[in-house]
């Protein structure tokens, strides 16, 4: 039993070991992940926000249809 309980110890202690140096490095790629996410949805927001306003240019200067008084 004492065995047994003094393999588990080491074994937490490998594990919180290994947290320690892995946990960070993977929270550090997630928040480089979700900073190019962010930027690339700013970029579509602006890109569509564009067209968007190149569309309603467009339609201003169309002529009325026939029959409507400008």
């Amino acid at each position: 039993m004492a065995a047994d309980y003094a393999a588990l110890e080491a074994r937490v202690t490998e594990l919180e070991r290994i947290i320690g140096q892995v946990l960070p490095a993977r929270i550090d790629a997630v928040s480089y992940g979700l900073t190019l996410v962010h930027q690339d949805t700013q970029a579509i927001l602006a890109a569509q926000a564009e067209h968007g306003r190149q569309l309603g240019e467009i339609l201003h200067r169309l002529p009325p249809p026939p029959g409507e008084a400008p």
